[in-house]
């Protein structure tokens, strides 16, 4: 059979094993069954890529959350002023007590302007006493899936693990889109965090995600984690 390179070169005969990781195919440098992987014309040992040899080098995470659950029972004319409801506010708080207690706090967060969506941040961040560097971004509110990605592919390379905070269906679509596709629905509070395959978030696209999990409000304990 052929297997193809990534340089565009063919190699010829039996393929017993490959390694896709980051959108790349890494190539034995001594022909397939060997312990010696050829990436981008370097040679390496022990049967992983550069990246994953490098002790410093952490494969990157978004986190996705949508915001809390608002008050519809007030009017207030403009949608971005909507407020959360005390059910909300509860639920943010039992989310941001997850991701302390697991491990989760991120490296930066992102926020839609809406106050339902900043104030959903601040009650994650306030539940357990953590915090990050933040910013709202106009394109969590109206700027739908390209929007979220466009403002992820803005991160530096040191945010390994970032925190979005926005709206559906955005929220869904932007996960299915990573993971591959299949249908994503986040309700209200739900957060999801998909590992990303890429070495910088410019690179992050369709496809290039992995599901790790994915958390619903209702499963965490009042007094969460």
């Amino acid at each position: 059979m052929q297997w193809d390179r990534p340089d565009g070169s063919v190699v010829c005969g039996s393929v017993d094993e490959d390694y896709v990781h980051a959108g790349k195919v890494f190539a034995p440098a001594g022909g397939f069954g060997t312990s010696q992987w050829r990436v981008g014309g370097g040679i390496q040992s022990a049967g992983v890529p550069e990246e994953a040899q490098d002790p410093e080098w952490v494969m990157p995470a978004l986190i996705v959350l949508r915001h809390a659950k608002s008050d519809w029972a007030s009017d207030y004319g403009d949608d971005r002023q909507r407020l959360l409801a005390r059910r909300g506010r509860k639920a943010a708080q039992r989310v941001g007590r997850f991701l302390a207690g697991a491990g989760q706090v991120p490296d930066a967060a992102i926020t839609s302007p809406a106050v339902r969506a900043e104030a959903t941040l601040g009650l994650v961040m306030a539940a357990a006493a953590w915090s990050c560097p933040a910013r709202s971004a106009e394109a969590l509110y109206s700027g739908g899936v390209a929007g979220l990605l466009g403002e992820g592919r803005a991160e530096p390379t040191a945010t390994r693990v970032l925190l979005v905070v926005g709206h559906e269906p955005t929220c869904s679509e932007a996960v299915s889109l990573l993971i591959g596709g299949g249908r994503v629905r986040l309700p209200t509070a739900a957060v999801a965090r998909i590992d990303v395959e890429v070495q910088r978030w410019e690179e992050v696209g369709p496809g290039t995600g992995v599901l790790a999990w994915s958390v619903v409000p209702r499963l965490l304990s009042r007094s969460a984690p």
